[in-house]
C-alpha cells in the first residue's frame, strides 16, 4: 500500500483495497458454486448406495441388500470377478431365511466381468421366508468355488430404496 507522509494509507489506496476485497468475495462465491441456489447439485441430498460391500480374493461383492415388498424377499447385489479365471457362486446362506433359491449348479461369474442379482438383475435369488423386517440387518454368506466364502451384513429394504438418489 502507498502511505502518505504521515504513515496512513491514502484515499486512493484505501479505495483500491476495498474494491479488491469486494471483488474477491464475489469471485469466491461464484467459483465455489455456492451461488447456484437451492436447485444446485451440491444442495441436493442423496444416498449413493444402501448396500454393503466385501472383497475376497479377486471377487468384489457390491451393494448387497435384501429387498422385500412384503411378499417374497430377494437378494440384490453385484458380484464382480477381477480375475482372468472364472468362478462360481455355489451357494448362499442368509440368516433368518428358511430357504434360498439359487440355481442348483450355482451361478457362474465370468472372468473380468460381473453378474447382477435382484429384481432388475441377470439373476434372481429368492427366499421362501425371512424373519427380519424392514431396516433390520441379516448376514449374507457367499460361497465361491475358487475364492472361498465371505459374509456381509445386509439391510432389509424396499425396492424403492434401491434407486435412492436418482
Amino acid at each position: 500500500m502507498r502511505m502518505s507522509t504521515a504513515g496512513t494509507p491514502t484515499g486512493r489506496t484505501r479505495h483500491r483495497a476495498v474494491v479488491v476485497s469486494a471483488l474477491a468475495a464475489v469471485l469466491m462465491q461464484a467459483l465455489s458454486a455456492c451461488g447456484a441456489g437451492q436447485s444446485a447439485n451440491t444442495a441436493r441430498p442423496y444416498q449413493p448406495s444402501v448396500g454393503t460391500d466385501a472383497v475376497i480374493g479377486k471377487i468384489w461383492i457390491n451393494n448387497t441388500v435384501v429387498v422385500t415388498d412384503g411378499n417374497i424377499p430377494e437378494l440384490a447385489t453385484v458380484i464382480v470377478n477381477q480375475s482372468r479365471l472364472p468362478d462360481t457362486l455355489e451357494s448362499l446362506q442368509i440368516t433368518g431365511a428358511t430357504a434360498v433359491d439359487l440355481p442348483q449348479a450355482g451361478v457362474d461369474i465370468p472372468p473380468v466381468n460381473f453378474v447382477t442379482f435382484g429384481p432388475d438383475g441377470q439373476q434372481r435369488v429368492l427366499m421362501s421366508s425371512l424373519e427380519a423386517g424392514l431396516g433390520q440387518l441379516v448376514t449374507v454368506t457367499f460361497f465361491f468355488r475358487v475364492a472361498g466364502s465371505v459374509s456381509v451384513s445386509a439391510i432389509v429394504t424396499t425396492p424403492n430404496n434401491l434407486s435412492a438418489g436418482t
